[in-house]
C-alpha cells in the first residue's frame, strides 16, 4: 500500500486526504483485518504452488479473469488495459491477483496451514495488499467509508483543520457518533418501520430444500394430493426439514406477493431459493413492529446510510481519477 501514499483521494473544504490516511482510519478494523488475512492466504497459496508439484488451474484461472471483465464490463483487451492502468496495476499484477483469489478459494480447507508455512515478507505483503485492496475494490469502499466518517463530522460541527493523524481521525470518530445519533432517533426509527410496512413484514416457515426441481415438484404434489408431512417427503429424499425466518425484502420480488397473500399453515412452492428448489409451510406472519429489534437495526442502518450519501454528495470532492 506504501507505493499509494502520497496520492489523494478525496477533499473536503480545503483538506485534502491521501491513501495514507485511508489505510490510517482502516487499520484494526474488521474489513481491513480481512482483506489483510485474505491477500496473506493468497501469498502462501501462490508459493505453496510454485515450490510443488501441484497442478495450476488454468481452466478456473481463465474463467476468473473472464468474470472480473465482466463483472465491470471490461469487453475488450483494451477496456481491461486502461481500467488496470488508471489504477496503477499491470497485467502480470492482476493476473497474481486472479491466481491468489482461485488458489485462495481451492485450498480453503488448508489455508491456516499454508499461511504458517509460508510467512510473506513485509515488501512482498505491502505490493500484494495494494493489488489486491485495488482489484477487489475493498480500496474505494475503505476510501468511501473514510469519507463518509469525515463529512459526517463536518456536518456535526467538527473541526478537523489541525492535529496528528492520530488526532484527527479520533476528531472523525466522535463527530461521526454524534451525527448518527443525531440521525438514528426513535422517531425517525418509528417513521421508517412505518415507511417499509410491507417489505419488513417477517415470515416464520418449515421449510425443505431439493436439488432436483423435478423431485421438489412431486414432494410438493405428495404434499397437497395425498396429505404426507413435511417430514416424510424430505426422508424420501434424503434430505432434512429446517425452520427459516425472513423479511419479505430477502426474497427475489417475483415472489413476495405470494408470501404477503399466504395464510397460516398454508404451503408455499417450490420457490429458487438460496440455491435450491425449495417448499415452505408458513407458521405465521410477523407485521412490522417498532419494538423488534432487528427491524430497530434495519431502520438505524437505512436512515444513517441515506444521511451519510447526501453528505458525501454534497460536501466530498473525489480526486482519484477512477
Amino acid at each position: 500500500m506504501k507505493a499509494l501514499f502520497g496520492h489523494p483521494v478525496f477533499s473536503l473544504d480545503a483538506a485534502i486526504y491521501r491513501w495514507e490516511d485511508v489505510v490510517a482510519a482502516a487499520e484494526g478494523q474488521p474489513r481491513w483485518k480481512a482483506l489483510l488475512l485474505r491477500t496473506r492466504q493468497g501469498l502462501a497459496c501462490l508459493r505453496h504452488l510454485e515450490e510443488n508439484d501441484e497442478e495450476e488451474p488454468e481452466d478456473a484461472i481463465a474463467a476468473a479473469a473472464a468474470d472480473f471483465r465482466y463483472q465491470r464490463d471490461l469487453i475488450s483487451g483494451d477496456d481491461a488495459q486502461e481500467w488496470l492502468s488508471r489504477r496503477g496495476v499491470t497485467i502480470g499484477e492482476w493476473m497474481d491477483y486472479i491466481r491468489r483469489t482461485v488458489l485462495r478459494e481451492l485450498w480453503e480447507s488448508r489455508l491456516a496451514g499454508l499461511v504458517k508455512r509460508f510467512a510473506a515478507s513485509g515488501d512482498e505483503l505491502d505490493e500484494a495488499l495494494r493489488v489486491d485492496a485495488i482489484c477487489s475494490d475493498e480500496a474505494i469502499q475503505l476510501a468511501r467509508e473514510l469519507a463518509e466518517r469525515v463529512a459526517a463530522a463536518t456536518a456535526a460541527g467538527e473541526s478537523l483543520e489541525s492535529g496528528t493523524t492520530a488526532e484527527r481521525l479520533a476528531l472523525i470518530e466522535n463527530g461521526f457518533q454524534r451525527f448518527k445519533a443525531g440521525c438514528i432517533t426513535g422517531e425517525a426509527v418509528r417513521r421508517e418501520i412505518a415507511h417499509r410496512h410491507l417489505d419488513w413484514i417477517r415470515v416464520d416457515c418449515r421449510a425443505v430444500g431439493f436439488e432436483d426441481p423435478a423431485v421438489a415438484r412431486e414432494a410438493a404434489l405428495c404434499v397437497r394430493e395425498d396429505g404426507l408431512s413435511f417430514d416424510e417427503v424430505a426422508r424420501d429424499a434424503h434430505t432434512s426439514v429446517y425452520e427459516e425466518r425472513f423479511y419479505l425484502d430477502e426474497l427475489d420480488a417475483q415472489y413476495r406477493t405470494a408470501f404477503i397473500g399466504a395464510k397460516t399453515y398454508e404451503l408455499l412452492g417450490p420457490i429458487e431459493f438460496e440455491g435450491k428448489h425449495t417448499l415452505f409451510r408458513v407458521l405465521d406472519k410477523v407485521m412490522p413492529s417498532a419494538k423488534d429489534p432487528e427491524l430497530i437495526r434495519r431502520a438505524g442502518e437505512q436512515l444513517l446510510k441515506r444521511e451519510l450519501t447526501e453528505e458525501v454528495e454534497k460536501r466530498v470532492k473525489w480526486e482519484l481519477g477512477w
